[in-house]
């Protein structure tokens, strides 16, 4: 399974702040009662990718709760997604979250083989023009 998450630490209901990612390969399970994602790679509990001091910090003192936001069938537009919902959601901006940029952007697989089919349309029409 391929998902758009957010992170929450449990414990810290008073001052909630959260995390989202994109985690591909990978199943919600259930762990001291609390839903974690889980590695399909390595049968690993999977806590993000956050890069925070804060959250770190945070995360030494407090269990972390794991939501599904959406899942994602193509895992090739799993950033595009990633980045759309932290540009709407302002998470890089908020103090609701320690996501310290909004992501990646990259192209989704269909603007991809677009641009592919596009070139080679242009490549066949230039070798036109010497035969």
């Amino acid at each position: 399974m391929n998902i758009l998450y957010k992170l929450t630490l449990v414990g810290k209901e008073d001052n909630p702040k959260y995390y989202v990612g994109c985690k591909s390969e990978c199943s919600i399970q259930l762990i001291d009662s609390i839903p974690t994602i889980v590695s399909l790679k390595t049968g690993r509990p999977y806590y993000g990718s956050s890069r925070s001091p804060l959250f770190l910090e945070d995360c030494k003192k407090y269990e972390i709760k794991a939501e599904i936001i959406e899942q994602i069938t193509n895992r090739d537009d799993m950033l595009v997604i990633e980045h759309e919902y932290l540009k709407k959601n302002l998470c890089a901006e908020s103090p609701e979250y320690y996501n310290i940029t909004n992501g990646i952007p990259r192209v989704t697989t269909n603007y991809v083989l677009t641009v592919q089919a596009v070139y080679r349309y242009i490549e066949r029409y230039i070798q036109s023009l010497y035969d």
